[in-house]
């Protein structure tokens, strides 16, 4: 993802910095030397939003912008990441609107967290090899992801179990501070 523009490309999403880069082998991976995912206006590059690349960048030998997929929606509003690594992977959300004053503001949205303990019957722990990615966005502009969990379970009859499950959730991002979950299936188990 050297830099993936929206349908209408006015914005973009790249990274800051990446392995097959110069620079890549001074990066320290200590405060605010670690890769950036970056949010910038095409025509102008101005830089709308910069967070910091949160799996670990070093977790195989590809360019870290190929851990990355982005999806639009069809207006370029709003833009869903599945950024992953080896063993675990997640959802990042930007909403960019008509700032008040004028201007462009873009603002990562905060999904609500998993209750993996009210899912998982017997939860004991959870496991950490977990996966979430984008599988789209509805018509009526709702964002699609998929979660896969595990979890160990207490003692049962037939002794401890690790259960498996992966969920696909629909949320309403009208209001980006506070999104809404309209649905949450169980798509499979083990």
């Amino acid at each position: 993802m050297s830099a993936s523009p929206d349908p209408e490309a006015r914005f973009e999403v790249a990274v800051s910095t990446d392995k097959d880069q110069v620079d890549w082998n001074q990066l320290e991976f200590k405060g605010d030397s670690f890769p950036k995912i970056l949010v910038r206006e095409r025509a102008t590059g101005k830089l709308l939003a910069a967070i910091q690349y949160s799996c670990d960048a070093n977790s195989d030998a590809r360019p870290i912008r190929e851990n990355m997929k982005a999806t639009w929606t069809p207006k370029g509003d709003r833009v869903a990441l599945t950024v992953s690594e080896r063993f675990y992977s997640h959802v990042i959300v930007f909403v960019i609107r008509d700032a008040p004053r004028g201007g462009i503001a873009c603002k990562e949205v905060k999904l609500p967290a998993f209750p993996i303990e009210a899912v998982i019957p017997g939860f004991k722990e959870f496991r950490p090899r977990s996966h979430e990615s984008v599988m789209g966005w509805t018509n009526e502009g709702h964002l699609r992801i998929s979660r896969s969990v595990s979890a160990d379970t207490l003692p049962g009859e037939s002794g401890q179990v690790v259960y498996s499950a992966v969920y696909s959730f629909i949320y309403d991002l009208s209001h980006p501070r506070n999104p809404i979950l309209i649905s949450m299936n169980r798509d499979s188990q083990s």
